[in-house]
């Protein structure tokens, strides 16, 4: 479904074409076999084949996903899903997808407009009664990775058996160009797709009530920050 990694895919067949075989070798290794889904969701490198992370993987991942939480979760469709991503480069886009087909589907999207922390998307499932949860993103992996985690109701990462019904969802999911997307405009004009960025303050409010001792010198506190952890 998306132009670049057509292209992408193309230039690679053409130097296979050309007797090269280093292209063989990574054609073949981006086909053995499907990104596999498991309790931490999805993750690998952006790239073309469905043994990557592209936008046709995260278009079939969402419509297991989708088709399980409807399924499984009661009121599931009323409740709706947060989506959230991070700061990478494609994760804009997974999320825009995620969205657009979990729309097409009936969920609502409680979408983040702005790259959030992990945490922050998981207390939102909780805080809004939510059925579900993504956050579009690879943690700790290099700048060339990227992922997909997935939420259950209870604000915690998926656990067996889930991870497998989602898998097999995600395996009898048609063709990427075949799932149903509804166009993010038009999801928000229907009331399909509302902001949770709100819930940040929530978020933050929460963590200020965990406070120990209620006038503890914050502001001399010092943190080190590392977007690598």
């Amino acid at each position: 479904i998306d132009p670049n990694t057509r292209h992408e895919l193309e230039e690679l067949v053409e130097r296979v074409r050309a007797d090269d075989p280093a292209a063989l070798r990574e054609l073949e290794d981006r086909f053995s076999a499907p990104l596999e889904f498991g309790t931490a969701g999805l993750r690998g490198v952006v790239a073309a084949g469905e043994n990557r992370m592209n936008r046709s993987v995260v278009v079939r991942a969402t419509h297991g996903l989708a088709t399980e939480v409807s399924k499984r979760i009661a009121a599931a469709r009323t409740r709706g899903i947060v989506i959230g991503r991070d700061g990478r480069t494609d994760s804009a886009t997974f999320q825009r997808d995620a969205t657009e087909v979990c729309a097409a589907s009936g969920l609502r999207v409680h979408a983040f407009d702005e790259p959030v922390p992990t945490p922050v998307v998981a207390f939102a499932v909780r805080h809004l009664c939510a059925a579900a949860g993504v956050v579009v993103t690879a943690s700790h992996n290099p700048p060339s990775y990227n992922g997909y985690k997935v939420y259950w109701e209870n604000g915690a990462q998926i656990i067996p058996p889930v991870d497998r019904q989602i898998a097999d969802a995600i395996a009898a999911a048609p063709c990427a160009r075949e799932v149903p997307r509804m166009p993010i405009d038009e999801a928000r004009a229907c009331g399909l797709v509302g902001s949770a960025t709100a819930t940040e303050r929530a978020y933050l409010e929460a963590l200020d009530a965990l406070r120990f001792v209620d006038d503890a010198p914050v502001r001399d506190l010092r943190i080190a920050y590392s977007a690598l952890h």
